[in-house]
């Protein structure tokens, strides 16, 4: 089933908050690729907005 995998797969994430310059954000790693994103929780529904995917070389960079 769809819901299993899903449930699956979050399971196994780590979210990591950002620091510096990105305090505020957050990282999921996948492999060798990154998913930056913020969170808002201050309303109904939370709103998740992916700011950045990609590979970890540069990643962070500028």
């Amino acid at each position: 089933m769809a819901d299993d995998a899903v449930v699956d797969l979050a399971a196994r994430l780590v979210v990591l908050p950002l620091e510096g310059d990105l305090a505020g954000q957050y990282r999921i790693r996948t492999g060798d690729d990154r998913v930056q994103f913020t969170v808002n929780a201050k309303g109904q529904p939370l709103v998740v907005t992916v700011v950045k995917v990609g590979h970890r070389d540069g990643f962070y960079d500028g």
